[in-house]
């Protein structure tokens, strides 16, 4: 028989009243005096956490959770409370799929220590890791997956879990207007442009990653020429891309940005001249004004792949 705290493990005491009023009692004694034995047990509950694999799999990772009874039913101490897992499945708004099933109903049985694993912490149940489910439900479908736990006194607790169909990481395609679309899942990841530090980009050059690396230039020089050095060597890097830059200064009240290099149709002796060579074999950046740009400070973008 099941009982819960507080109890009394040696007698079991009934009152019954009928509507008279008449009452009658009854006293059971404990197995030990060979009537019963009163255990704590619980209801079985469950929690279900169901995701698929990724957004474009057919396959699903199921968890649970939930309170048992966590104990024996007999005095003796031979019969333990275990449980038992099932699933079944259907499309969204479908019949329980029987195909493949133990029984009429769609419900599939697992075995302990080969399909799942739990452990258990008094009246609490965890499984260990995730359930995976594989290659039964299209990832441009819905579904409806339940949950059953049975424990030893054959109590049940079942969980309803809807599976949405995925969302690929993106998608493209021509939409009914005849026009290109190209479209992502969440966002892309930007890149962190730290002045001096090396980056690697996501571009190849004849199978070579490219890497990225800005130079603070400092103040534009006053029509003259300004040199530093980027501290690369031709031994070591490869230059693959044009290079740019760009300055920025006030004149009075007004903000200007400067490309680097620039050129200034109706004033060319204004031109700012973006050139790079070597010094002992170390790539240097040199920019050259035809008038005072001292009021603008520069940063350049090197772009290279690595020789070795």
């Amino acid at each position: 028989m099941f009982g819960g705290p507080p109890f009394n493990k040696d007698i079991l005491e009934f009152t019954l009243k009928d509507s008279r009023g008449l009452e009658s009692d009854k006293k059971i004694l404990s197995e030990a005096n060979g009537d019963f034995v009163l255990v704590p047990y619980i209801l079985p509950t469950l929690n279900v956490n169901i995701q698929r694999v990724a957004p474009t799999s057919n396959s699903i990772l199921v968890s649970f959770s939930g309170n048992s009874y966590n104990g024996y039913f007999n005095e003796s101490q031979t019969i333990f409370n275990t449980l038992n897992i099932a699933w079944r499945y259907k499309e969204k708004n479908g019949n329980w799929n029987t195909q493949g099933a133990d029984d009429e109903y769609g419900w599939r049985y697992l075995t302990e220590g080969t399909d799942y694993e739990y452990v258990q912490n008094e009246n609490q149940y965890q499984s260990i890791g995730s359930l995976t489910i594989s290659n039964l439900f299209n990832y441009q479908k819905d579904y409806v997956v339940e949950i059953k736990v049975k424990d030893r006194a054959n109590s049940k607790v079942s969980v309803l879990t809807n599976i949405t169909k995925g969302i690929p990481y993106f998608d493209y395609g021509i939409d009914s207007n005849g026009e290109n679309y190209f479209c992502i899942n969440g966002k892309l990841a930007g890149m962190n442009v730290i002045t001096g530090t090396e980056l690697a980009t996501n571009e190849y050059v004849d199978n070579n990653k490219v890497f990225r690396t800005r130079f603070d230039f400092g103040y534009l020089p006053n029509a003259t020429t300004k040199t530093i050095s980027t501290g690369l060597s031709a031994n070591n890097i490869t230059i693959v891309k044009p290079v740019f830059g760009f300055a920025t200064g006030t004149s009075g009240n007004i903000n200007y940005l400067l490309t680097l290099p620039d050129i200034s149709p109706s004033n060319p002796t204004a031109a700012t001249r973006l050139t790079m060579d070597t010094n002992n074999n170390i790539w240097e950046i040199k920019i050259e004004t035809g008038v005072n740009r001292s009021n603008y400070y520069g940063y350049i973008d090197l772009y290279y792949i690595k020789n070795s």
